[in-house]
């Protein structure tokens, strides 16, 4: 993966379970599957990929694989991304995080009505 993961250690067990389920479903159809960008971006989740040396992914797999980046990145705007915990988007000028009250700390402030 050229750029790693841009994104804290909260997110952790998001991208475990992810990642997990992303392989059984690969190994049960026998393809490869490599993340080429994982980041935050405005606050979420963010799982770019490509299946490795195959043209033709079934359009079940291709949904599948959609369907399980998409539940990953939902959760990812209500869990914190220092430390896991339920949190919501925050703001410091204009740059976007999901945060928890104690990880928020003063630097932040809730998006959604600037507190």
């Amino acid at each position: 993966m050229a750029f790693g993961f841009e994104c804290g250690d909260g997110w952790y067990d998001l991208l475990n379970d992810l990642c997990a389920n992303i392989q059984k479903l690969m190994d049960d159809y026998g393809f490869e599957i490599v993340a080429d960008q994982v980041k935050e971006k405005f606050g979420e989740l963010r799982f770019y990929y490509h299946f490795e040396g195959y043209h033709g992914v079934p359009e079940e797999v291709l949904k599948t694989v959609e369907k399980l980046i998409d539940r990953a990145e939902h959760l990812s705007n209500s869990t914190c991304e220092k430390c896991g915990y339920e949190a919501e988007l925050s703001i410091r000028g204009m740059y976007y995080q999901t945060l928890c009250a104690t990880c928020r700390g003063t630097e932040f402030k809730l998006a959604n009505n600037n507190q």
